[in-house]
C-alpha cells in the first residue's frame, strides 16, 4: 500500500495592479502557505488533501525572504 506524502509550499500572489504598492511599501503581496496531502496513484500523484493559510514575512520559511528578494529587487 502507497504511503501517503506531504508537500508545503510557500507562494507570494499579487496583481498586475498590486505593483505599484509592492515598489512603494516593500510588499510582495499576499503570501500563502499551502499544505498538501499526495496519494501515488500508479505513476501519478493525487492530491487527497488540500489547506492553506494567509502569512506575514516573519513566517515565511528559512530563506524564502532572501529568495522573494532577489526575484523582485527594488
Amino acid at each position: 500500500m502507497a504511503k501517503n506524502r506531504t508537500v508545503r509550499a510557500e507562494a507570494a500572489l499579487s496583481s498586475g495592479a498590486a505593483e505599484v504598492f509592492r515598489k512603494l511599501f516593500r510588499s510582495f503581496g499576499e503570501l500563502y502557505r499551502f499544505d498538501l496531502t499526495m496519494k501515488r496513484a500508479g505513476d501519478d500523484w493525487k492530491v487527497v488533501f488540500a489547506g492553506w493559510r494567509s502569512l506575514s514575512s516573519e513566517e515565511l520559511s528559512p530563506g524564502a525572504l532572501t529568495i522573494l528578494r532577489k526575484l523582485f529587487p527594488d
